[in-house]
């Protein structure tokens, strides 16, 4: 399994993120009587937006990240949990976006803010 990259930011931002478990659990209405529930997965997957500051360097590392290392996003990697600070497994569900914040006439030097769509994986 993969790690994430050393060269990247080990923290991500704190404004933009949250943490959201899935509801492990669903109901199906019945004709008569009350709704039945039943456990919808034996795994729990948590939800993780965030953000990143990144450099034009950095975006070029967490696309190669991304692509090549994850294989498009398909593949865990392991991760600081953002709660508990204990190693964790990490995958995209999504290709990660990134904005503009500071221009510079060198393009390694270029802020962006990357925004990473990212789940928590047993």
């Amino acid at each position: 399994m993969a790690a994430w990259p050393g060269s990247l930011p080990t923290s991500f931002l704190m404004e933009g993120a949250s943490v959201m478990p899935r509801a492990q659990s669903i109901e199906t209405e019945m004709e008569v009587g009350p709704p039945k529930s039943r456990r919808r997965t034996s795994t729990d997957v948590t939800d993780f937006p965030a953000q990143l500051v990144l450099t034009g360097t950095q975006v070029a590392t967490l696309e190669t990240f991304y692509t090549t290392t994850t294989n498009g996003g398909a593949d865990t990697w392991t991760h600081v949990h953002p709660i508990t600070g204990a190693s964790a497994n990490f995958q995209f569900s999504g290709r990660p976006s990134y904005t503009p914040t500071r221009n510079d006439a060198t393009p390694a030097n270029r802020l962006w803010l990357a925004s990473l769509s990212l789940r928590i994986v047993p």
